[in-house]
């Protein structure tokens, strides 16, 4: 890969994807074909690709975001039963529906998705032990899932 744009040969079938189980079992959530087949599981190779670009970006350099990467940052509580709550939040990000977000999970776990497929299933993207970073392919925002809290940053001057 040589830039974000270049993902599409390391995309992998869900069923090898590490965290299948979150959006194909029943104990967890079982997403209907029409969403999962948007899911774009990505190879340890992509992964570690975007796990790298966060890495040099220092997107993180000063938690959680580098000091003047972004002019906007929001923090939102993140707990069990506040996901209605938190998925209106996302939707309020006015982050256009077929944007492609970059999940970096760990150095080998990273999936490209639609923002409309993450704000509806956020809570299958994202357990409570889970350190999630989403950003597009500018990085004009990037969004931070640490445990108890929701870190939005970005450039636009929008009104949630």
């Amino acid at each position: 890969m040589k830039n974000l744009s270049d993902f599409t040969n390391e995309i992998i079938p869900i069923e090898k994807f590490s965290m299948k189980w979150r959006f194909t079992e029943e104990k967890y959530d079982v997403l209907p074909n029409i969403h999962l087949n948007q899911l774009k599981p990505l190879s340890e190779k992509g992964a570690n690709f975007i796990w790298n670009h966060v890495s040099k970006i220092q997107l993180h350099k000063d938690y959680p975001f580098q000091n003047g990467l972004f002019r906007f940052i929001e923090t939102i509580e993140y707990f069990e039963g506040k996901e209605s709550y938190i998925r209106k939040w996302l939707y309020r990000r006015a982050i256009p529906f077929n944007e492609n977000c970059f999940l970096s999970w760990q150095p080998n776990t990273g999936m490209v998705v639609p923002w409309k497929i993450f704000i509806k299933y956020f809570d299958s993207f994202n357990y409570y032990n889970d350190q999630l970073t989403l950003f597009n392919e500018d990085l004009s925002w990037s969004i931070v899932f640490d445990k108890d809290k929701i870190y939005w940053g970005t450039n636009k001057n929008y009104r949630a």
